[in-house]
C-alpha cells in the first residue's frame, strides 16, 4: 500500500482498515509512506513488485501515468483510491470532492445568509509541492460554484503553519472579519481557526455567522 501521509487521520484510518481486511484474509501489507514524493512513490512500486506483491493500493499517487505504467509493466494490479496527479484512465475509489465543497458553501450561504465566503488552501504546484492539492482544487471549484462572482481564496501550502500564517496576513488586511471560513484541508483546520483568535477579536452576531472585527492590543 503507498499513502502519501500517515500522520493525517484520514489516511492513518484508510491504513487501518484496509490492513486489518487484509490481514484477517491471510495478505501481508506492506506500507510505503511517499510524502506526496513522485521519485519515492517510484522507488516503492518498484521495490514492491520486485518482492512480488499480488497486488497494489495506491491512495492519493502522485506519480500516477509512471505507476501505472510500472504496474501494467509488472502484471501488479492496482486499486486507486482517493486521488491521482498525472494522466491515467483509471477508475478512483473516492469522494466527490466538487459536491463537497458546494454542499458546505451552500450551508452558509443558504441557512446563515453569508455573502462573504473565504477559502484557505492552494492548488498549484507554486503553492503546493507535495500536497494534497487535486482535492483542494476541486473542493474550491465547488464552494466557488455557489457563488455568482466565486469566493475569495487564501492560498496556503496546506500545512498548519503555511494556513496560520497565510490567514493571520490576510486578516491584518482586511477592514473586516469575513463572514465565513471554508479550510480547503483537515489539516488546515486547527490553524485557520486559531489564526483569527490570535490575532483578532470576533464579535458574532446573533445566528453566529456576521462578524466585526477590531485588533487586540
Amino acid at each position: 500500500m503507498l499513502v502519501p501521509d500517515l500522520t493525517l487521520p484520514l489516511f492513518g484510518e484508510f491504513v487501518g482498515r484496509i490492513e486489518a481486511e487484509a490481514r484477517a484474509r491471510g495478505h501481508l501489507t506492506l506500507i510505503g509512506n511517499t510524502g506526496y514524493d513522485p521519485e519515492r512513490e517510484l522507488e516503492f512500486t518498484t521495490a514492491f513488485a520486485q518482492a512480488g506483491i499480488d497486488g497494489l493500493v495506491v491512495i492519493g499517487a502522485a506519480s500516477a501515468t509512471e505507476t501505472a505504467e510500472l504496474c501494467a509493466r509488472e502484471r501488479v494490479p492496482v486499486v486507486w483510491m482517493h486521488s491521482i496527479r498525472g494522466e491515467a484512465a483509471v477508475p478512483i475509489v473516492g469522494v466527490d470532492h466538487v459536491r463537497a465543497g458546494e454542499l458546505v458553501a451552500r450551508h452558509f450561504v443558504d441557512e446563515h445568509d453569508c455573502e462573504d465566503l473565504v477559502f484557505v488552501g492552494g492548488f498549484t504546484g507554486a503553492d503546493v509541492p507535495h500536497g494534497d492539492r487535486e482535492t483542494v482544487q476541486q473542493r474550491f471549484a465547488g464552494a466557488s460554484a455557489v457563488r455568482e462572482h466565486g469566493i475569495t481564496q487564501i492560498r496556503t501550502d496546506l500545512t498548519p503553519a503555511g494556513a496560520y500564517s497565510a490567514v493571520s496576513a490576510f486578516l491584518r488586511k482586511s477592514p473586516t472579519a469575513p463572514q465565513a471560513v471554508i479550510a480547503g484541508t483537515y489539516a488546515q483546520t486547527s490553524a485557520t481557526i486559531r489564526a483569527p483568535i490570535d490575532s483578532l477579536l470576533w464579535i458574532g452576531d446573533t445566528c453566529g455567522c456576521r462578524t466585526t472585527s477590531r485588533a487586540l492590543p
